[in-house]
């Protein structure tokens, strides 16, 4: 046992400046995967379909920060999950450790709603009722992080370790119905993409992380069916899984 943990320690070694970018390259691949099984989701895991994402009927009772609103969203869709761009991805052999860069152009909410409640605008406080189009569209979103994997007592492997911080230009809203006065929605529209910018900057890592809590559990449910001899053998060329980590998307 020592003598072959010590050959693929060697092996690991020696081939990592050649083997790296030949799986560096498989990770993107892997990737690839991904983005083409967002229009399925990923069952297994609870998650819906998300490219695009659908929700008929979704109700929210927000009560911080000077807001209390109380309302729903119908026909909600959000489109652009699926339009990101991989600045990096890159595998630490030894340490079992993947950084990634991942940058959405931008992704788009809209849907119709209704809303009740109170809001502070630039520090007067609102009564407000609103019934109208929400159309929210977020600009250039990076999530940029690290995570280890390791091996399950399964024989399989999963993710450790999840850690990422998210940065956003911003947003701009153009949501209509506040009051029934456009007015007032320009108002309503100018604090939304001030609070969310707010939001965004004190809370980064949060919302990295609160994301990893989404994506980690669809990741692991197949990863654990990847053991590390399986990895190892990837790494070095030697061959692959004998099927894909995710089932082909059919809509």
């Amino acid at each position: 046992m020592k003598n072959l943990i010590g050959i693929i320690f060697g092996l690991l070694l020696a081939s990592s400046a050649s083997a790296m970018p030949r799986f560096d390259d498989q990770l993107r691949e892997l990737v690839e995967s991904v983005r083409q099984q967002l229009p399925c989701g990923f069952p297994t895991a609870g998650i819906p379909p998300l490219a695009p994402y659908r929700n008929q009927l979704h109700q929210f009772d927000l009560n911080n920060r000077g807001t209390d609103l109380l309302g729903n969203f119908t026909n909600l869709i959000i489109t652009g999950i699926d339009g990101f761009d991989v600045k990096e991805l890159h595998y630490a052999t030894l340490l079992m450790k993947l950084n990634f860069d991942v940058n959405f152009s931008q992704i788009k909410l809209f849907s119709q709603y209704y809303a009740k409640g109170g809001v502070q605008i630039f520090g007067r406080n609102f009564s407000l009722v609103g019934n109208g189009d929400f159309d929210l569209l977020a600009e250039n979103i990076r999530i940029n992080g690290s995570f280890h994997l390791r091996p399950t007592t399964s024989n399989g492997l999963k993710i450790w370790n999840f850690k990422s911080s998210f940065n956003m230009d911003g947003v701009k809203s153009q949501t209509t119905g506040i009051l029934n006065s456009p007015l007032y929605s320009g108002f309503f529209n100018s604090w939304v993409e001030e609070f969310v910018r707010i939001l965004v900057d004190e809370n980064r890592d949060h919302i990295g992380n609160k994301i990893g809590s989404y994506i980690v559990p669809a990741v692991n449910q197949q990863l654990k069916k990847v053991s590390v001899l399986e990895l190892i053998g990837v790494i070095l060329g030697l061959g692959a899984p004998d099927s894909p980590l995710f089932p082909v998307c059919q809509v």
